[in-house]
């Protein structure tokens, strides 16, 4: 339970805080008062009217820690309108950027020209509601790549937009010139994930530059050589319309829509393109409420999710677009946000300003809600919420807590007030990570907290050590991925150490081959490989050998199962793993078939249209892991033919499909049995479909 909490945790803060919605408290111009009729400080006036956002300022210097002047100075915060600075003679600048951005916030500076570029990335665990460190924003000479879009034909495709996404942003974009070419300039010292290229009626295509220990892609050198232009192929599209409606069913004008994630169906899903953070990819709706994507590329088969921008005052629901179903245009109904207010004060009744107030709502089903939010002068906080779910408030300060507030429903059209909260002194929860027999300190190590559905996180310093402030409560801390986590309580108690020893790293490299079993193996190029571990149901391997038949990838340390099969489906083969193997080799050789007949068990007749599906199940701690091997559909006979299966390998075969047969459904897979294929060709005769 620990480690998916993390990851999907981890997952939902890069994907740019797709299920959360943050927003604070508008002030009026108006009075105040400190504690005991003491006039407001500035500063405390300031924070009124800062609650919203904290300055994020610095220096531009060059490599040789001269001031550099003039450069602009550009917050990548995934908003419509970023922030941008000038550095001034000194280089100083100072930016105001939404407090709900700051984590990870990478910060770019550039000449007029892009020739000299500087690169920062603040802490995804910053202290709460305390002003940031000032950011060295060191300059040099900008890294250039050359970009060459061509189209089905190979001829060039002018006009298309070009991009590069690092650190899950855009860092550069422009458009191809009459020869289909661009030329990206991004800093030397960024971080870089896709290149990619889309153009109305063309499409999209995109180059994952995986790093160097993950795994290579095809046949791209590891990882790809960038002194050479990047050639990307746009060759068909279909357009997609979503359409936003209010609860009354009127459009909603003005909302930014973007799809999340594509994934080319022949690479491994690290190689996956990330652009929910990139505005290249986002739409504002119409009068008719109506965002056209006409770029989606029809390589595309899998389902695509789509998120609205509007952070404010609209929910965002999930809209997930299935091209093998789903028509042209995908209609959502979006709700409107609700305000809680509430506020903070100290145990003499004094306002408690600047207190970071988290949230966090969830249902049985549907993405989750999580949001913050700052008092202001007066303590006085705001924050717009989804309606329908229960809700859970916390306190969160590095000096002050209080009891969080619990079971709050929150109801459409109906703003709560009076989420008040007394603060005490924070308690500390503290305690030293190490790794390996001579116990050394495991730097960087994120440590993750959690009150029910409240999430805290920070990570370890030079020493090892962590620490949270909080109030009473029930807690479960996490860190290491191959350590238990620790549940516990606090009451009265001002401190919990909690220590944590990992034996060894929990993630390390390896190395595969796939070769054609026999007396001289053969590399067998563009085989798709998987794996499953057999200690936790999401520590997942996929990747794709190179032309020597090889790739080197970073995996858990785990005992697994691993599956290859050549790029035409012919050759198949799978092999188990110790935690501890850095090097192996995956034998192949010639797949198995399973012919059969599916009959209805009750008539005898033939089911037609039902999909037949090969799923190996490996058995974890936790439960069963299964992963679809290989599937085929029933011809109008019930005959079926399903290939590409490892010989000596258990398989159970399922039939998917939907009340009066056709598409499957995942309400309703049964159960046709196991069986291991011991030859080449296994026929199976009538297999009965048996009623639920």
């Amino acid at each position: 339970m620990k480690t998916e909490r993390l990851l999907a945790g981890t997952f939902a803060l890069l994907l740019v805080g797709a299920f959360s919605i943050q927003l604070v408290a508008k002030e009026r111009a108006e009075p105040t008062s400190g504690a005991a009729g003491v006039p407001a400080s500035p500063s405390a006036l300031a924070l009124r009217d800062t609650t919203k956002t904290i300055s994020v300022s610095g220096v531009v210097v060059a490599a040789d820690g001269r001031a550099e002047s003039g450069v602009s100075v550009r917050a990548l915060t995934h908003d419509e309108h970023e922030p941008v600075a000038e550095s001034d003679p000194q280089g100083r600048f100072q930016l105001r950027v939404d407090r709900a951005r700051v984590r990870g916030l990478v910060i770019l500076g550039h000449t007029v020209d892009k020739a000299r570029q500087g690169f920062f990335e603040l802490d995804w665990n910053p202290e709460p509601a305390k002003a940031l460190p000032p950011v060295r924003l060191t300059m040099g000479p900008a890294r250039s790549i050359n970009v060459q879009v061509v189209d089905r034909t190979g001829k060039p495709v002018p006009g298309a937009v070009v991009g590069v996404v690092g650190a899950y942003v855009g860092l550069d974009t422009g458009h191809s010139d009459q020869q289909g070419q661009f030329t990206l300039r991004i800093p030397a010292q960024a971080p870089l994930q896709n290149i990619y290229a889309l153009k109305a009626g063309l499409g999209l295509d995109y180059l994952s530059l995986p790093k160097a220990e993950r795994a290579t892609t095809g046949d791209q050198p590891q990882p790809p050589d960038l002194s050479r232009p990047v050639n990307l192929r746009l060759t068909a599209a279909r357009t997609v319309r979503i359409k936003l409606i209010d609860p009354e069913g009127r459009p909603i004008e003005g909302i930014r829509v973007s799809p999340w994630y594509f994934q080319k169906p022949q690479w491994g899903h690290l190689d996956g393109l990330n652009i929910s953070g990139v505005g290249d990819f986002q739409k504002k709706t119409d009068a008719a409420g109506i965002a056209i994507f006409d770029w989606i590329p029809s390589w595309n088969k899998q389902s695509v999710t789509f998120w609205s921008h509007d952070r404010e005052l609209w929910t965002r629901p999930r809209i997930t677009w299935n091209p093998e179903k789903d028509p042209p245009e995908k209609t959502a109904q979006l709700q409107r946000t609700v305000p809680i207010r509430g506020r903070v004060r100290h145990a003499d009744g004094a306002p408690a300003a600047g207190i970071l107030i988290q949230a966090a709502g969830a249902e049985r089903s549907g993405d989750p809600f999580r949001g913050e939010t700052w008092t202001d002068a007066k303590g006085r906080f705001e924050l717009r919420v989804y309606p329908g779910l229960r809700y859970m408030f916390a306190v969160t300060d590095s000096r002050w807590a209080a009891a969080a507030r619990t079971e709050i429903a929150v109801n459409p059209d109906a703003p709560a007030d009076g989420i008040d909260f007394q603060l005490s002194p924070a308690k500390r929860i503290h305690g030293h990570v190490t790794i390996g027999p001579d116990r050394k300190p495991r730097v960087g190590q994120t440590m993750s907290l959690a009150q029910s559905s409240i999430m805290r996180s920070t990570a370890t310093d030079a020493q090892g050590h962590y620490e949270f402030h909080v109030g009473p409560g029930d807690y479960s801390l996490w860190g290491p991925e191959n350590v238990e986590e620790q549940r516990f309580s606090i009451g009265t108690e001002e401190s919990v150490t909690l220590d944590f020893h990992m034996p060894r790293a929990a993630r390390g490299i390896i190395g595969v081959q796939v070769v054609l079993q026999g007396k001289d193996p053969q590399p067998v190029a563009g085989a798709q490989v998987l794996g499953m571990s057999r200690s936790s149901m999401i520590h997942e391997l996929s990747a794709t050998t190179d032309h020597r038949g090889r790739f080197r990838i970073e995996r858990w340390l785990d005992e697994m199962w691993i599956h290859a099969r050549s790029k035409d489906g012919k050759l198949t083969g799978a092999i188990e793993i110790t935690e501890d193997q850095t090097e192996v080799t995956i034998p192949v050789k010639p797949s198995a078939s399973l012919r059969g007949r599916l009959v209805d068990a009750a008539t005898g007749q033939p089911v037609p249209g039902c999909n037949i599906v090969a799923i190996v199940v490996i058995h974890t701690p936790r439960g069963g892991n299964s992963m679809s091997l290989a599937s085929t559909k029933t011809d109008a006979g019930g005959r079926f033919v399903l290939a590409g299966l490892a010989v000596g390998v258990d398989y159970r075969l399922e039939a998917r499909l939907q009340a009066g047969g056709g598409p499957s459904k995942p309400s309703d897979h049964r159960s046709l049995g196991d069986i291991t294929p011991r030859g080449p060709d296994v026929q199976l005769g009538d297999v009965d479909l048996k009623p639920r």
